[in-house]
């Protein structure tokens, strides 16, 4: 299968439009680089929870708020040293956890951080404003199956 990867200014539904009556498009996908959900903030947030949660694990003289910042900071760290590749969220965080701490005690919090995780796929981030009509334009050329929330 082939992967076409198309950057669109503006989210311009006209000029995607175009593109998709001139080529013989079966689906279209999105990286999630905040270009219509964002999803720093989302991201950020669920790494910020499960440092207060390791904050919570640990006995130091340390704030959670900044124990829960450096799991942040570290995350971002090893998302920027992956070449900024996507990772799952649970793959981040135990990396994160354990250059924070070690990896034995990563190993140790895998549960918990599992389920400080849990909504973190139950719920979706906000779509910008115009990602509603640009998801509803490829889907009036019968692309794309799924209901938009």
């Amino acid at each position: 299968m082939d992967v076409m990867h198309i950057e669109l200014e503006n989210n311009s539904a006209p000029s995607l439009k175009d593109y998709i009556e001139k080529n013989d498009i079966h689906g279209i996908g999105f990286d999630l680089d905040s270009t219509l959900i964002d999803t720093h903030s989302y991201v950020d947030e669920g790494l910020f929870c499960v440092g207060m949660t390791i904050a919570e694990q640990l006995e130091v003289n340390i704030s959670s708020e900044e124990i829960a910042f450096e799991i942040v900071r570290i995350s971002r760290e090893i998302y920027a040293e992956n070449n900024y590749r996507p990772m799952l969220m649970p793959d981040l965080c135990y990396q994160a956890v354990g250059r924070y701490k070690s990896e034995e005690f990563a190993i140790e919090m895998k549960d918990l951080i599992d389920d400080t995780l849990e909504y973190f796929y139950l719920h979706s981030p906000e779509p910008y404003s115009r990602t509603k009509e640009v998801i509803e334009t490829i889907r009036s050329f019968g692309l794309g199956r799924r209901r938009l929330h």
